[in-house]
C-alpha cells in the first residue's frame, strides 16, 4: 500500500523519505534500518522492504513494551497499557507505515513514567525528553494527546513539590515539548499537505465501526466499563466479563471470514479508518492513568484499578483481547502474502505496461489490498532482475497518482526483488 511509495522514494533518492515536516521525526526513525542497508549497498528491494516494515514496527513496540516494564508493578497501570495494544495498535497495525501507531505508543509511554514516578527525577526527565522531541513530530492526533500529556507532566511537577530542581526542569522541559507537539498537529490540520485527502479523512473518522474486530473489541471493553460504573464492585464479579467473552471470541473467529467472499469481514484497509478513534481510546486510557495517579474518583469504577481482584480480571480481559487480535492479524497478513506472489507472478510472466483489467487483482481475494494510486509502484518493486512490467491503474480510477508510472519507474532498474 502506501508503504511503496515509501520505498521506492527511498531507494531512488538514497536517503530518507520525508517529504511532510509535521510527521518527520517518525519517518526518520523508522526509515533509519532501510536507509543504513541501502547506503551499505543493499540493492534488494524485498531486504530493504522488510527493513523499512522492521522500523515502521520497531518503534511503537519498544515504546509499548517500555510502557509495561515501567507499570509492571502496578497491575491498574498494567491494565490500561494493554487495554491500549490490544484495541489500537493489534486493530490499527496492520496499515504500519501510518505514523500514529508510533505516536499513541509514545503518549501512552509518557503518561506511564508520569503516573508512576514518585518526584520528578533526572533519569525520569531525561527519558521523557527523548520522548517528547519524538512526539514533537509524530501525528496530528498529537494536537490533543501531546495538551493531555504536557498536563499530566506538569501536573507530576508540581504533586512532588520539588521546584527548579534538575529533574524538574527536565521534565517541564519535555512537558513543553509535548505543548509543541500539539501545535505542530493543529498547524498541520490548519495548513494540511493535501487538502482533499484531510478532509475526506475527517468524514471518515466515524467509520471506524468497518475494522470489525476494532469494533468488537470496543463493545467487548464497553459492556465491561458499563457494568463497572453502574456498580463497581461487579467488576470482581466472573459473570460481568460474560458478553466480552463471547464478543472477543467472535473477534478471533472473524479470521476466518478472510477466507470467503463475504462482504462483512476484517478488511485491512479499515485499520487506517479506525485511526482517529484509536486516538481517543489511548487519550481515555491517559486520562485513567492521570486519575489512578491522583487518586481522584471522577466516576468510583477507577477505583477498580487499585483493586487487586478487579485488576486481575480486567488484566486477564486486555491479554484475552490482545490474543483474540492475533488470528486476524494473520489471516490479513497471509492475504498479503497471496497478493504479493499475485503481483510477483505478474512481474515474472509478463513485460511492459499490464492493464488491470487483464489480471486477478479485481477479484476480492486481491481487491481488498490493492491501493489504485500505489499499484504501478508495487507491481515494479516486486520484478525481477532485468522486468519491465508495470500493472497500470485501473480505467475507472482518475485520481491523484504521484507521478507517471510507465517513466517514474524506471529509476528502479539498478534494484531487483530477488534473484
Amino acid at each position: 500500500m502506501d508503504g511503496a511509495n515509501f520505498l521506492f522514494h527511498i531507494a531512488q533518492n538514497g536517503r530518507f523519505f520525508d517529504f511532510y515536516p509535521p510527521r518527520i521525526h517518525v519517518m526518520w526513525l523508522t526509515q533509519v534500518p532501510a536507509v543504513v542497508a541501502l547506503r551499505a549497498g543493499v540493492v534488494e528491494l524485498e531486504t530493504l522492504a522488510r527493513l523499512l516494515s522492521l522500523g515502521m514496527f520497531a518503534l511503537p513496540t519498544a515504546a509499548y513494551h517500555l510502557a509495561l516494564w515501567r507499570a509492571r508493578d502496578d497491575a491498574g497501570l498494567v491494565f490500561l497499557v494493554v487495554a491500549v495494544i490490544a484495541l489500537d495498535f493489534m486493530h490499527m497495525s496492520f496499515f504500519i507505515v501510518g505514523e500514529y501507531n508510533a505516536a499513541y505508543a509514545l503518549a501512552v509511554v509518557a503518561a506511564v513514567v508520569a503516573a508512576r514516578a514518585a518526584r520528578p527525577g533526572l533519569g525520569d526527565g531525561v527519558l521523557l525528553l527523548v520522548v517528547g522531541a519524538v512526539a514533537l513530530r509524530s501525528y496530528e492526533t498529537m494536537v490533543y494527546l501531546g495538551l493531555l500529556t504536557a498536563a499530566f507532566l506538569v501536573w507530576r511537577v508540581r504533586a512532588g513539590r520539588i521546584v527548579w530542581t534538575v529533574g524538574a526542569v527536565a521534565w517541564l522541559g519535555a512537558a513543553i515539548l509535548f505543548l509543541g507537539a500539539a501545535w505542530v498537529g493543529f498547524d498541520s490540520m490548519r495548513n494540511p499537505y493535501q487538502p482533499s485527502h484531510f478532509h475526506k479523512s475527517l468524514r471518515e473518522a466515524f467509520n471506524f465501526w468497518q475494522n470489525l474486530p476494532f469494533a468488537l473489541t470496543v463493545v467487548a471493553f464497553a459492556t465491561v466499563a458499563v457494568a463497572g460504573v453502574r456498580r463497581p464492585e461487579s467488576l470482581c464479579a466472573p459473570a460481568t466479563y460474560r458478553a466480552a467473552w463471547v464478543l472477543l471470541a467472535l473477534v478471533a473467529s472473524s479470521a476466518l471470514l478472510c477466507f470467503t467472499d463475504w462482504f462483512v469481514q476484517p478488511l485491512p484497509k479499515s485499520h487506517y479508518a479506525a485511526r482517529t478513534a484509536g486516538g481517543f481510546v489511548a487519550a481515555l486510557a491517559i486520562g485513567a492513568m492521570w486519575c489512578h495517579a491522583a487518586g481522584w474518583r471522577p466516576l468510583m469504577a477507577l477505583a477498580a484499578l487499585r483493586d487487586p481482584l478487579s485488576t486481575a480480571r480486567l488484566s486477564r480481559l486486555a491479554v484475552i483481547a490482545v490474543m483474540a487480535a492475533i488470528p486476524v492479524d494473520i489471516a490479513l497478513t497471509m492475504g498479503w502474502t497471496r497478493y504479493l506472489d499475485e503481483l510477483r507472478s505478474l512481474a515474472m510472466s509478463r513485460s511492459g505496461p499490464i492493464p488491470f483489467e487483464e489480471t486477478r487483482l479485481g477479484e476480492p481475494a486481491f481487491a481488498r489490498y490493492v491501493e489504485n494510486w500505489t499499484l504501478p509502484l508495487s507491481s515494479a518493486l516486486v520484478r525481477p532482475p532485468g522486468g519491465t512490467a508495470v500493472v497500470l491503474v485501473p480505467k475507472h480510477y482518475t485520481d491523484w497518482q504521484p507521478f507517471d508510472p510507465l517513466t517514474a519507474i524506471d529509476r528502479l532498474r539498478h534494484f531487483h526483488w530477488r534473484r
